[in-house]
């Protein structure tokens, strides 16, 4: 199943980033002193796993929305609404406002700049957000990619740190047989949408009809729609049914049944069906295999660091959520110091099927990594200058300069430390005696597999070293050696490649990145 919707993710984060698939709420005002208290909001980026400032659909601004609550849920005072420029916008309680106030509502929106009555969404109250506009045009980018928003509440008011969640589930549906369809040029989709949304209590109320027209249909360009579905906390399937008329060349009203499309808050569902022949209604069944697509172990990630859902589509996989050892963004370069480090992945593949040469020489002057160096991009480069244009680093530039990033949330490729190689390693075999830490699942993916071209190298297999990029105190290069005994892989260890003592040592090589948030 494609992975690649019509639109990317975006997380609201108060303060400090997080994935838009959480929900934290943090309040350090437990003194009892009465105060002004200020809410700092930095506003979405465009992806989970980037911090490169805020896409704003062209005509739009970006506005955010506070709204008191009393203690039972009733609203005090008048909605504060702010611009949110320069990615970052704040609130202040005051002290009287305090009097009243139990609890704080918030809601950040597109806002068209020319007409603000033409928004959206209805927000003159923030437990029971509507909609505003009842007609879409699906040829209009901008107001398509306006029908997200954010939101989130503050439980308890004090200073506090708000990350705010989208609180719809974004619903595509496609053909599996397009080309059925061929020659209709325009499309109708109608249905009652889940409206009245009450931040407080993650519920829907109401329901409102709504109708999305593409008078440039084309049935063979992917999803023929893509939209934002609120997902209340207590309905888990769309209960109404979804129409899309074509007219045209070709004539058919497709009607999705009720029940049919799941809805969790943040999920990403393809919805695909077959058009049969004849003019009748077609049910239409949601592919069972959808999740969300937030970074986690074993997630595939492409070269602009998102995460997708098929390893066609992926430079590398996931192996870890949070630092490895002592490592750190000071040991990163300049432009990635003032991030966090969101986790590690490896290639989806290694450099090559075979091992290549780390020396064709006897190698006497490679110089101990130093302790403090604790990722790949500090180290590779000097073991490069170590051994020289041997096929090892041949192999690893060719294999680079054909797997190019894009992203500024993603090192470069580089060669992990002998840290980080361990710490991969072990989330597949044992080593010093703690077994695999990954799941069934993440050991089992087939880019891992226990074959020739995968870990490693020969049929029958056979033990096999991965070079790392340290250099251990004897002048050798440190690498992890998987061990296999009569064809089956006992465990790993990590183990010097001797080439200082031997000429023509070889080594796998499996290249990772660094990912930042």
């Amino acid at each position: 199943m494609k992975k690649n919707l019509f639109y990317s993710l975006m997380t609201l984060c108060a303060v400090l980033f997080a994935s838009c698939g959480q929900e934290e709420i943090v309040s350090d005002n437990g003194n009892g002193v009465k105060a002004p208290v200020t809410i700092s909001v930095q506003a979405p980026v465009n992806n989970p796993l980037s911090r490169a400032g805020v896409t704003v659909p062209d005509g739009y601004t970006m506005q955010c929305i506070m709204q008191l609550l009393d203690a039972d849920g009733n609203t005090v005072g008048a909605q504060d609404i702010k611009p949110v420029a320069d990615g970052k916008v704040s609130f202040t309680i005051s002290v009287d406002e305090q009097k009243d106030a139990a609890k704080a509502l918030f809601w950040a929106e597109y806002v068209p700049t020319a007409d603000v009555a033409n928004k959206v969404y209805d927000t003159s109250d923030l437990r029971a957000v509507g909609y505003n506009k009842a007609s879409f045009d699906m040829t209009d980018a901008a107001l398509m990619a306006a029908c997200d928003a954010f939101c989130g509440k503050l439980e308890t008011i004090g200073n506090a740190s708000v990350t705010l969640k989208r609180p719809f589930a974004n619903i595509s549906v496609q053909p599996k047989n397009p080309a059925q369809a061929a020659g209709a040029t325009n499309l109708e989709v109608k249905y009652n949408a889940l409206s009245g949304y009450d931040i407080l209590e993650g519920k829907c109320t109401a329901t409102a009809p709504v109708t999305y027209t593409n008078a440039s249909f084309n049935p063979a360009d992917g999803a023929w729609f893509s939209n934002f579905f609120f997902a209340p906390a207590d309905v888990t399937k769309f209960g109404g049914e979804v129409s899309m008329a074509l007219t045209g060349g070709y004539e058919r009203t497709i009607t999705i049944r009720a029940d049919a499309l799941p809805l969790d808050v943040n999920m990403q569902i393809m919805a695909k069906f077959e058009i049969g022949d004849g003019n009748f209604e077609v049910d239409v069944e949601v592919d069972p295999d959808y999740e969300a697509l937030e970074m986690k172990v074993g997630s595939y990630i492409n070269a602009e660091g998102k995460v997708v859902r098929d390893a066609a589509d992926a430079v590398g996989i996931v192996f870890a959520m949070e630092a490895i050892g002592s490592d750190v963004p000071a040991n990163y370069p300049p432009e990635l110091q003032g991030k966090e480090i969101a986790g590690y992945a490896v290639a989806i593949e290694n450099v090559a099927t075979g091992r290549q040469s780390l020396n064709t020489e006897l190698l006497t002057t490679l110089i101990e990594t130093e302790k403090a160096l604790t990722n790949g991009t500090q180290t590779t480069d000097a073991l490069f200058t170590g051994i020289g244009d041997v096929t090892f680093k041949t192999t690893y530039e060719k294999w680079v300069g054909e797997h190019t990033l894009n992203s500024e949330n993603l090192t470069a490729w580089y060669i992990p430390t002998l840290v980080q190689l361990s710490a991969f390693m072990n989330t597949l075999f044992t080593m010093k005696d703690i077994p695999a830490t990954g799941s069934d699942d993440f050991r089992s993916m087939s880019e891992f597999g226990f074959v020739n071209g995968k870990m490693f190298d020969r049929d029958v297999i056979a033990t096999v070293n991965y070079a790392s990029s340290t250099i251990n105190n004897q002048g050798n290069i440190s690498g992890v050696r998987i061990n296999v005994v009569d064809g089956a892989v006992t465990n790993a260890q990590e183990a010097g490649i001797d080439v200082k003592g031997k000429v023509n040592q070889q080594a796998l090589c499996r290249p990772m990145i660094t990912i930042f948030k």
